[in-house]
């Protein structure tokens, strides 16, 4: 039984039109960003992490947002005091953090709920794009030696991504994009990664050849299960997948789970179940965290690394079937379980089929949160939050214009999360 009472009922016609500019975009970015750094100057100890923390709207929004303001609007004196204003508060924020680790027993190794590791990473991409290389890349190798020495001290069975060795190797995609340099940390990448493989491994003739308990959970989705640490395995180079050392090919492993995965879906609709265990007898969850949105990902990127056409189809499916009619969220405007993160699906989606249907339908996704943000901007407990909040929506305006812009741009990645 598929579950209504968690979205909108998506009333668009089939034949929808395109009145969005560059302008538009450009108007309701300028809003909703400037109710986001404006809601981020709340006087707290520290910015916390960048998945509910206002480290993303304080420094990660900023970045973006002047990255924009070059490529769109060529204006270089905004995006430089944009840089200048994130480089102030990631400084600050990495000094708090810093003396916060060194006062803490439990240290959190992932980029998005780690908030020293997500502070140090921003610091990274800020001082990059401002042009300092030399001192981006020191302080991406020592991040690195952090991530690769707290990793080897994670519980067993620790790979998730918000909080595990996943995370870690997320943190080490997010550095190479940043830096501009695929092989940056392949020794320690591929190293987390045999720790994640090795302890994911089943004997033959287990239903999914590769799982990860968090919590006495085998959770299936993006945020704590199976898809999430399979997107962040394909995201490594071939010569990195090669050398990991188990019973057999990585690329046959990671291919026969992600083929399991059917068995997990809701027959209905084909949406992918919450865990392992779930025994809800409702179809519930549209979220990148759990559902379709975090499946349809992982399908693009194994089509973008094997070019096999299934993934592709089984993509389409999901979001013709379950995105397309659930994904107006009741629960904000977010990027975990919010509108905006279903969103980004149509657009990865359109980079790789039918670009300007699906595009058209992430355009109806936004106008629906632009339309509704009043109502919806508050629902979330972390409101200017990037992974909860109005900072994900800002996020895909940005993006959206970026595409407008150009519609031939790679401007469509998920934040964060897709590399």
């Amino acid at each position: 039984m598929i579950d209504h009472s968690r979205h909108f009922r998506n009333e668009a016609r089939e034949d929808l039109s395109n009145d969005w500019s560059v302008e538009r975009c450009s108007e309701y970015a300028q809003k909703v960003t400037k109710e986001c750094l404006e809601g981020s100057h709340v006087d707290r100890s520290s910015l916390g992490s960048l998945y509910h923390g206002l480290l993303g709207p304080s420094v990660y929004l900023r970045l973006r947002l002047a990255q924009y303001r070059r490529i769109v609007h060529d204006d270089a004196p905004t995006e430089r005091k944009l840089l200048f204003e994130a480089h102030r508060l990631v400084e600050e924020a990495v000094a708090r953090e810093t003396m916060q680790l060194q006062r803490s027993s439990s240290v959190r190794v992932t980029l998005l709920e780690g908030p020293f590791v997500g502070a140090k990473a921003m610091e990274v991409a800020v001082l990059f794009a401002l042009g300092d290389t030399s001192r981006a890349r020191d302080h991406a190798s020592d991040l690195l030696a952090f991530l690769s020495d707290q990793s080897t001290q994670l519980p067993v069975g620790e790979c998730e991504l918000l909080y595990g060795r996943a995370g870690a190797l997320q943190t080490v995609l997010f550095l190479r994009r940043e830096l501009r340099d695929q092989a940056f940390g392949s020794k320690e990448a591929v190293q987390i990664a045999q720790d994640i493989v090795t302890q994911g491994l089943q004997p033959p003739g287990s239903n999914l050849p590769m799982l990860w308990k968090w919590q006495a959970n085998t959770y299936l989705g993006a945020a704590h299960g199976v898809v999430g640490i399979l997107q962040m395995l394909l995201s490594l180079t071939i010569s990195e997948r090669q050398q990991i050392h188990v019973t057999r090919p990585l690329d046959e492993l990671i291919k026969d789970t992600i083929g399991a995965l059917d068995s997990y879906c809701w027959p209905e609709s084909g949406n992918l179940r919450t865990s392992v265990e779930s025994s809800s007898s409702k179809d519930r969850l549209v979220h990148w965290c759990h559902g379709a949105p975090g499946h349809i990902l992982l399908l693009l990127k194994a089509y973008q690394v094997y070019n096999e056409p299934v993934y592709l189809q089984k993509a389409s499916h999901l979001a013709t079937n379950v995105i397309w009619p659930r994904g107006l969220l009741r629960k904000g405007v977010g990027l975990c379980h919010g509108i905006s993160g279903n969103a980004y699906c149509l657009l990865e989606l359109a980079q790789f089929s039918e670009r300007d249907f699906w595009t058209k339908r992430a355009i109806h996704f936004c106008s629906f949160a632009m339309e509704h943000f009043d109502m919806l901007k508050n629902v979330p407990d972390h409101p200017h939050s990037i992974f909860e909040g109005s900072a994900g929506l800002a996020l895909l305006l940005l993006d959206l214009g970026m595409i407008l812009h150009n519609p031939h741009s790679d401007h469509a990645s998920f934040p964060l999360y897709s590399f």
